[in-house]
């Protein structure tokens, strides 16, 4: 069993999340002025294509960025297809979509 995983992205910033804790975030530039780390909040998004995985990815995030603000990253933690006739007529992507609360 994985007790964390630890990521960096292309700013530098180092995510640990663990399965018994909320995700953390150890750079310095999600800390505040007063050198507190700030709160991240994970959510989860249910997007889905008739095109491709990759256009329902892209629709979800477009979509939560229209209500979420501070949106540092995302992950897909499922995916799924509709078959109707024998073909596929729907991608599903279930994706944790990592952002930071406002002060």
């Amino acid at each position: 069993m994985i007790a964390a995983v630890e990521t960096t992205d292309p700013q530098g910033a180092t995510q640990v999340q663990s399965m018994d804790r909320p995700l953390v975030f150890t750079n310095q530039c999600f800390k505040t002025k007063e050198n507190n780390l700030n709160i991240a909040k994970v959510t989860e998004v249910i997007a889905s294509s008739t095109k491709s995985f990759d256009d329902a990815l892209e629709s979800g995030i477009a979509r939560a960025s229209k209500t979420l603000k501070g949106i540092s990253g995302a992950w897909i933690a499922d995916q799924k297809v509709v078959v109707t006739d024998g073909k596929i007529s729907e991608y599903r992507v279930v994706m944790k979509i990592t952002f930071l609360l406002e002060d």
